[in-house]
């Protein structure tokens, strides 16, 4: 690493703490921008790249949103990920070595194959992710909740992101 390549706190300054819960939802994204400066270059390019690894273009932009209060065991950041016609919120979880525990998208929207898929999270104070996703037909005139799923994510003590799928109770 040269002097001029940004430390882990570095990238962790990107992102302000907030308490939580929080909610990310599609409108989230103009919230985050304005409360947060943009990332530097360096940055995006010695953390963030290598974690999106082929998933990036010369299209894609990154935005910092949060990060949780510090914990013993882990930390937790979201970030905004765009690119053509798919936005996504990212969790990252690492350990006290600054090595990627999980990662995981937990809100967004893409647009596919005639079909728009929104997702929106909700972050409580225990580390419970609820995630409600739904999606529509380009040319559906009203929303179908049929097509609604809630999921759950938790992020255990030890950062670990473990996942669960429940039908929709609505």
């Amino acid at each position: 690493m040269s002097n001029n390549d940004p430390s882990y706190q570095d990238f962790l300054d990107c992102f302000p703490v907030v308490e939580l819960p929080v909610t990310i939802t599609s409108d989230s994204r103009g919230e985050f921008a304005k409360a947060n400066k943009p990332f530097p270059q360096h940055v995006i390019e010695n953390f963030l790249v290598p974690m999106e690894q082929d998933d990036i273009d010369e299209f894609t932009e990154f935005e910092p949103c949060f990060r949780f209060a510090e914990s013993e065991e882990f930390d937790a950041v979201v970030y905004w990920r765009g690119k053509i016609y798919s936005y996504e919120y990212i969790l990252v979880t690492f350990d006290r070595k600054h090595q990627v525990i999980s990662r995981k998208s937990i809100a967004g929207s893409r647009y596919e194959n005639e079909r728009l898929f929104q997702s929106a999270a909700n972050i409580s104070e225990d580390y419970i992710i609820s995630i409600v996703a739904g999606q529509q037909q380009e040319d559906a005139q009203n929303y179908n909740a049929d097509m609604s799923k809630s999921m759950t994510f938790e992020i255990l003590s030890t950062g670990d992101i473990i996942f669960s799928l429940q039908d929709s109770e609505y």
